[in-house]
């Protein structure tokens, strides 16, 4: 097995201007924040991004002018204070008609990263979503078939094969074995599969040995793998940390305009040095 630990800087170089990334994590939970400011840092632009249920990940790379599309079953902002809210540099993007945004089925979206990787079929198809309003949205991805079968009218999907899967792991070895501890692991096994690389950031590094039979995500499709504390603040990470809401809701409030955006990206992305630096300027509002 090849070592594969690389810094946030090196690992994003494994991204190019007008990849397909498949972002991991589930609404608050794990997603891989620490890598997604090193995609702004590298300003990186032009990216589609694919995502069951994005939140404030989404928000700031399209805040921050990296992203062409979005493809998603759910995007919104939630917090015990606020409850469901609007993502602002979301809603500001789609209603401009800066960004490409591609409406899905959440069903579907698991099922097209099925077909990319643990399936490796070139389409599937359903009775189950005949009718619904969203195959008109989506003429690109949903395609009317006949079963060869029994001549039955059947909605077909493609397959999802990003460039790029990103991912946040609670312990991985150096090798780029993963351990995800939460229940939610299968749809990041699922990114893992159907993605050409997979980038993991990890709380702790842990030794070959001590990960043998804990395993979700095997070496082989990960080509780099980075250890970042709290590498997915301000969302939890399960058995680490919770999530920090009331950061959360420092965001939306800075983020409704423009101008209180970049005041954000700037101090908690552009100009930080590392991932202590950048808890350390958390620390101080949210404590």
């Amino acid at each position: 097995m090849q070592q594969k630990l690389m810094d946030l800087r090196e690992a994003v170089k494994l991204i190019k201007n007008g990849d397909t990334i498949a972002v991991g994590g589930v609404i608050n939970s794990r997603a891989p924040i620490a890598l997604i400011h090193e995609i702004i840092r590298a300003k990186l632009k032009n990216l589609d991004l694919i995502s069951l249920d994005p939140t404030y990940s989404f928000d700031i790379l399209i805040g921050a002018g990296c992203v062409r599309s979005i493809d998603f079953a759910y995007s919104g902002f939630v917090s015990p204070k606020t409850g469901f809210a609007h993502l602002p540099c979301f809603r500001r993007a789609a209603e401009s008609g800066s960004i490409e945004v591609k409406e899905n089925v959440g069903s579907m979206l698991i099922a097209s990263l099925d077909l990319g990787g643990l399936i490796g079929a070139e389409f599937v198809a359903f009775n189950t979503i005949s009718g619904l309003d969203i195959l008109k949205q989506r003429p690109d991805y949903f395609k009317e078939i006949t079963s060869p079968f029994t001549g039955e009218k059947l909605i077909a999907i493609p397959p999802y094969r990003p460039d790029i899967g990103i991912i946040h792991v609670q312990k991985a070895d150096e090798f780029g074995n993963a351990v995800i501890e939460d229940p939610g692991f299968n749809l990041d096994l699922r990114i893992a599969f159907s993605s050409s690389k997979v980038l993991i950031t990890a709380e702790k590094i842990i030794s070959h040995r001590e990960i043998r039979g804990k395993v979700n995500i095997p070496y082989f499709v990960v080509s780099a793998v980075t250890e970042v504390n709290k590498g997915a603040h301000p969302t939890a990470c399960y058995n680490c940390y919770e999530v920090d809401y009331p950061f959360l809701e420092k965001y939306l409030q800075m983020a409704i305009n423009e101008e209180g955006f970049h005041d954000y990206l700037n101090h908690y992305v552009i100009d930080v040095v590392n991932q202590e630096d950048y808890l350390k300027r958390v620390s101080d509002i949210t404590h």
